[in-house]
């Protein structure tokens, strides 16, 4: 969870900042408070089906193999 909620924030900083390249915003404080407007919307499509099912999968399938890593190796 920590992750997506980075992986949300770092990319809805990157469009923030082209964003503001193209000279979309006013102000810096209308810049930051897009990386929050960007975010919710960024956060609103992993909230769907397809994405949620793709990061239980892929989380219990990366748990399954390094529990068999650590076995192994131990």
């Amino acid at each position: 969870v920590t992750l997506v909620v980075w992986a949300v924030l770092v990319c809805s900083i990157i469009l923030m900042v082209k964003n503001s390249l193209r000279m979309r915003y006013d102000s810096p404080m209308e810049a930051i408070v897009g990386i929050f407007e960007l975010g919710l919307e960024n956060g609103a499509r992993i909230l769907a089906v397809e994405p949620m099912v793709a990061l239980v999968v892929g989380g219990l399938l990366g748990g399954l193999i390094a529990e068999w890593a650590r076995r192994r190796w131990e």
